[in-house]
């Protein structure tokens, strides 16, 4: 705790700031624990579902490995699945760069993708991801957004809990001022809804 402004009334400590997003690692790294060296990793991890994502009826690809869309990104593999959308790696040729493309084929009642880049491109925050571009492919919509790299928050804990090491407190309030900090941000643009709604 830091030293009190005034006499008898303490001070909270400085708010933790949010860790810095990866940005290109070479393929084979993977986010570590706060303050250990990056681990490798020997394969690749299967796709996450996305949050929302309804196990139950899974959706066809909305693209395939290899498949260019807009000219110049090239579409390498699937890497989530939920019930509105799918994020896509790819390689934008023009730049030479990974960018994840987000995809979903509009449906009367959900939110268009269109709404979400535009919203989401106003803010710069480290919980959010940047957008790159909008699209739309054989009457699909897409954002570009940047491809960050690692493993989920949901990986990480079920890794923990199988080798029998909790989270320590402090990691855990890490974690979770930079997911309400990214909520607050997305709440304030319209773009989360209360749980249940």
């Amino acid at each position: 705790m830091s030293t009190p402004d005034k006499p008898g009334r303490p001070t909270l400590p400085a708010k933790p700031r949010a860790a810095p997003l990866e940005r290109e690692p070479d393929a084979t790294t993977v986010d570590a624990p706060i303050g250990q060296p990056k681990a490798h990793r020997p394969t690749e991890r299967p796709p996450e579902p996305l949050r929302g994502s309804d196990s139950r009826r899974p959706e066809p690809p909305l693209f395939e490995a290899g498949q260019v869309i807009a000219g110049h990104l090239e579409i390498l593999s699937l890497l989530g699945a939920g019930g509105m959308a799918q994020v896509w790696e790819a390689k934008d040729r023009d730049l030479e760069r990974r960018v994840a493309v987000k995809a979903a084929e509009p449906r009367p009642g959900v939110p268009s993708l269109r709404r979400e880049a535009r919203a989401l491109a106003a803010f710069r925050h480290p919980s959010l991801v940047s957008v790159h571009a909008l699209g739309h492919h054989e009457g699909i919509d897409f954002i570009v957004m940047e491809r960050i790299f690692g493993v989920s928050l949901a990986t990480k804990l079920e890794e923990r809990k199988a080798a029998d090491r909790p989270l320590a407190l402090q990691d855990a309030l890490r974690y979770l001022t930079a997911i309400a900090d990214g909520l607050a941000v997305v709440h304030r643009a319209g773009l989360a809804q209360p749980i249940g709604t």
